[in-house]
């Protein structure tokens, strides 16, 4: 079973960041163990907030003490908490079970537990320990600024609200260019972290500790890729990670995740269709494990519209076909290179 993962660290400020109550016209102390911790979850990949019963101005505090930038989204006023939250979780694209919600009084982590049962509450006390709780992880980090990845991620969907949704056109105007590599040593941690992070867009849900992942991405009888994403925004980095078991006949996907990052881009269909040519080519029928899970469905829907049907399993897992006289047409929208030479004609 996968660990439960933090991706959202959610703070209070006075009491909590800093000793003192800003409103009150008292001197405020940074509490460094505090500081430390909004420091480690950044070079974590850990995303950062607030929700603060202060206005606005606490954010010229926050840039007095060099904070300021870690945290997005900031909400402030009399809201209660829970609601700032959920707004929070919206914007950054998380679920309130993958949050954690870090505040000095009792009252408001109880309020927000009533609300959100799933959300991490915190006593601002035991900060310090956060990082060595047991019953959460907080991935190590692979060196992605996330907040980086996160403010261009803003851009792109102010460019698609603007052009009325995802349409072909605005896709097409994106210039992606995805490249399919072979998944090296180097790419095991982003690897993991995709599955630990990634619920949605994965076919099912499986973890491999470090040692059994690296030993199956230097198999012979496997094919792993990983998939790197650029488009006019920036570098959206190692966006997803496939494994294929080769065996007489068939090409059988263990799994396929696709960051949520890049949802609706048609990057899964893209690296779906590479691998289903790959098959073709060695004259291999292609086959896909599916792992109901309670996140999932919509890569289930995604296989099925692909041409997939069930061939055998029990619920919850199943192993789906491809039809093998039907190949999907690639996005049009999206430059698939093929860095593996094993795949695309």
């Amino acid at each position: 079973m996968k660990p439960r993962v933090i991706k959202c660290v959610v703070w209070d400020l006075d009491g909590t960041l800093w000793n003192g109550v800003l409103a009150e016209g008292d001197s405020l102390r940074l509490r460094e163990e505090a500081a430390n911790l909004v420091r480690a979850l950044d070079e974590r990949g850990v995303l950062q907030s607030v929700a603060s019963r202060n206005d606005a101005v606490a954010l010229e505090t926050l840039e007095r003490f060099g904070l300021r930038d870690y945290f997005l989204h900031p909400h402030f006023g009399a809201t209660a908490k829970s609601a700032s939250i959920a707004r929070i979780a919206e914007r950054l694209g998380v679920s309130t079970d993958s949050v954690a919600f870090v505040d000095d009084e009792p009252y408001e982590r109880e309020e927000v537990a009533a609300v959100h049962p799933n959300v991490v509450c915190v006593d601002a006390a035991t900060v310090a320990t956060l990082l060595e709780r047991g019953d959460i992880t907080i991935p190590v980090g692979t060196g992605i600024n996330r907040r980086m990845l996160h403010l261009a991620e803003q851009e792109r969907q102010a460019a698609e609200d603007a052009a009325g949704g995802p349409s072909e056109d605005f896709l097409e105007g994106l210039g992606m260019r995805l490249a399919v590599r072979r998944a090296g040593s180097g790419d095991l941690g982003r690897i993991q972290e995709l599955m630990l992070r990634t619920n949605q867009l994965n076919t099912t849900g499986r973890f491999f500790p470090l040692e059994e992942l690296e030993r199956l991405c230097a198999a012979e009888d496997h094919v792993a890729v990983v998939m790197d994403l650029k488009d006019r925004f920036g570098d959206s980095g190692t966006v997803g990670f496939a494994l294929v078991a080769l065996t007489p006949g068939f090409w059988t996907m263990r799994m396929l995740m696709v960051s949520c990052r890049v949802q609706d881009r048609g990057v899964g269909a893209a690296v779906l269709g590479a691998l289903r040519r790959g098959a073709h080519r060695a004259g291999a029928r292609f086959r896909a494990d599916y792992v109901r899970t309670k996140a999932n469905r919509r890569m289930y829907v995604g296989l099925k519209l692909a041409g997939f049907s069930e061939v055998g399993g029990t619920e919850p897992e199943l192993l789906l076909e491809a039809d093998p006289t039907l190949l999907a047409p690639m996005p049009s929208w999206i430059e698939v290179r093929d860095e593996t030479g094993a795949l695309l004609p």
